[in-house]
């Protein structure tokens, strides 16, 4: 069997806080990660791990070229020959969870 995967990829930075502010309200970030996402770079990832023979087909920016991300995928196996490049920034994406991980 073999998957192509159509969607986004991003650049996902992930935020600890104490708390998810209101509106005008502040919180600290006391921990950040960085991490390869975007819904289509995860599940490639994921169905390549279980075995299945995956491709990828999404918009990225010219700055993918020499991230670790693509690395990743060509490391893993995933077909990255369907990437499309554009002229500008690959997609990212900010999380943050407070200690109750909502």
């Amino acid at each position: 069997m073999s998957l192509l995967v159509v969607g986004n990829i991003a650049y996902d930075t992930i935020g600890d806080v104490h708390f998810l502010p209101d509106r005008n309200q502040a919180t600290a970030v006391e921990k950040l990660v960085l991490s390869n996402g975007g819904c289509a770079g995860n599940v490639a990832v994921a169905a390549n791990k279980l075995g299945v023979e995956t491709a990828l087909y999404s918009a990225v920016g010219n700055d993918f070229k020499e991230s670790g991300y693509l690395k990743q995928l060509v490391d893993l196996g995933v077909n990255t020959s369907f990437l499309q490049y554009i002229d500008d920034l690959t997609a990212r994406s900010f999380i943050f969870t407070d200690s109750e991980e909502r």
